[in-house]
């Protein structure tokens, strides 16, 4: 049997389902979300060696607010839809905050939040609560499109001349 690596977390991957085509090299995923990750960036997990993805710098630690203090039967519905996600690292529930701490480069805050709507302890859905949620998309997505860049012109870089 071939042995495949997924790109984005390293594991050994035995799905042959689970594929992912990049510039005419196909890439073996271990599961749907990494699949998912590594269709929206191929790019840095394809130039990144193993030592720069599992940089600390990657490593995210958010705090979400909840609608109500969660019970004890959702405190744990929400560990357990969360822990067994790729890239979770922890899940501490207090009060009405979610602690989680996570890989960016294996789980994004996006599916995390969509994990999260799924659950009977609603997230807070006070103004501030969005707009600091969509802050945070919206810096992942920055991060990863940043990572994803080839070398262009800046306004203080010249172009490269090939």
């Amino acid at each position: 049997m071939i042995e495949y690596h997924c790109p984005v977390c390293d594991m050994e991957s035995r799905h042959a389902d689970i594929v992912v085509t990049h510039c005419g090299i196909s890439y073996h995923c271990c599961c749907v979300q990494c699949r998912d990750n590594f269709s929206a960036h191929p790019v840095p997990y394809v130039t990144m060696t193993t030592a720069e993805k599992d940089a600390s710098s990657w490593v995210k630690r958010r705090k979400i607010r909840m609608q109500h203090t969660p019970t004890s039967s959702e405190y744990s519905a929400l560990s357990s839809a969360l822990e067994p996600l790729m890239g979770i690292r922890s899940v501490d529930v207090s009060n009405r905050y979610v602690r989680i701490v996570y890989h960016v480069l294996q789980i994004r805050f996006k599916q995390i939040e969509a994990a999260l709507a799924e659950q009977p302890c609603a997230l807070s859905s006070s103004y501030f609560s969005r707009i600091h949620r969509s802050w945070i998309v919206y810096m992942e997505d920055n991060e990863m499109d940043a990572l994803s860049r080839v070398d262009r012109a800046c306004c203080n870089k010249p172009p490269v001349q090939h």
